[in-house]
């Protein structure tokens, strides 16, 4: 009996050592491996990246919902709004928000451990948002699909008015720090898709190994690469909930052609709004700017900076590219809603409104991306007149 009751504490043991073992050896790669799984901690508010957040539709409380929650008392003109954590689950879960007034001043609720039951939440009161503090942001648990099962998870929640207008968004971004061959990488992940809590809708990461900020260069999207040490890693994949990354290491990255820093820029035929037909093979004569701005919605800010731009240097191509474009005055300028400009579009554009800017070297690999409106700081050091 005492050598079975042995051998089960030496079974104990060793099952505890093994589990020590396994844990301490996360995110520790002692070779430079093909593959890298990189654990990753969820932190609460933007990081480094910028998140930003979106106008919800609040229904009256007397409209149907899918399920019934308990509402406080002393709440007046209430109004609930049902945060969905992964729209793109078969079963749908919800964070409750509810806004309304309690003595005559504006607040809000959410149900931040996730029990259907409001009155156990904090009575926020509702304020101009704080962009550049997450003092504010709300903590909240909800339920969520993890493969067949279904566990909690948390996150942070955005809430104040902009503009005159009440906005909701997430707030959290993923830290990863682990060794190859004793050397330590630290990256950083968020999905500025700000209408969920999931990482699969337009996930991006960097590396901010002795850095404290990122550059628009420095950010990478799902499918792109980035550089650990003299390696390039290919951003293959992340899990729903942000807890782990798939790295894939990538040897022929000096061939690859993209729009990502280093890459071979792709080669392009556009019409100008003089219908002008603008080869890029016709170019490389100069260093090229691809700029990228965005009119709508009153944005005049990053249209100004082509103009701007176009003026301070005069000695490299600079081709501006909108939608709509109304007015265009000396310049190459490229309409991205002409038919013929959809391939342009779907290589140095991808979405409706962007504000990047692309420069392509005379040897046809890009140098840089940057956001239009920080064009002066951005090219003090790649363009020499």
């Amino acid at each position: 009996m005492k050598s079975i009751s042995h051998c089960i504490l030496l079974s104990l043991f060793f099952f505890t050592a093994c589990q020590k073992q396994k844990k301490s050896d996360l995110n520790h790669f002692p070779t430079t491996p093909d593959t890298l799984l990189v654990k990753m901690t969820k932190e609460k508010g933007d990081g480094l990246f910028q998140i930003g957040a979106t106008t919800p539709t609040f229904k009256s409380v007397t409209s149907e919902f899918p399920y019934s929650i308990i509402y406080p008392k002393r709440i007046e003109n209430a109004e609930r709004f049902l945060f969905m954590p992964n729209f793109r689950e078969k079963k749908h879960y919800y964070v409750d928000i509810i806004k309304g007034t309690q003595d005559g001043n504006a607040v809000f609720i959410v149900d931040e451990n996730n029990n259907n039951d409001l009155t156990d939440d904090s009575i926020r009161p509702i304020e101009a948002m704080d962009w550049n503090s997450d003092k504010s942001l709300v903590k909240c648990n909800f339920s969520v699909s993890e493969g067949i099962q279904t566990i909690q998870d948390f996150s942070w929640l955005k809430i104040g008015t902009s503009n005159n207008s009440l906005l909701v968004g997430r707030s959290d971004h993923l830290i990863g720090t682990f060794n190859i061959n004793k050397k330590t990488y630290k990256i950083t992940a968020a999905d500025p898709f700000n209408s969920s809590f999931s990482y699969d809708i337009n996930p991006q990461l960097a590396v901010i190994t002795d850095k404290n900020t990122i550059a628009n260069r420095d950010i990478v999207s799902l499918g792109e690469f980035i550089k650990l040490g003299n390696t390039y890693y290919k951003f293959h994949s992340i899990s729903d909930t942000g807890s782990q990354i798939t790295l894939i290491k990538e040897d022929n990255f000096q061939t690859k052609i993209g729009t990502q820093v280093g890459m071979l820029a792709p080669e392009f035929t556009a019409i100008t709004t003089e219908k002008d037909t603008i080869k890029s093979v016709n170019l490389n004569n100069r260093l090229t700017i691809i700029a990228n701005s965005c009119g709508c919605g009153g944005d005049k800010a990053s249209t100004q900076a082509y103009y701007d731009m176009r003026d301070a240097y005069t000695n490299i191509n600079i081709l501006h590219v909108d939608s709509k474009i109304k007015k265009a005055t000396n310049g190459l300028h490229i309409d991205v809603d002409n038919d013929f400009n959809k391939a342009f579009y779907n290589t140095y554009r991808k979405q409706y409104c962007l504000r990047i800017c692309y420069v392509i070297g005379k040897d046809n690999r890009i140098l840089d991306t940057f956001l239009i409106t920080n064009w002066k700081a951005s090219l003090t050091n790649i363009v020499k007149e």
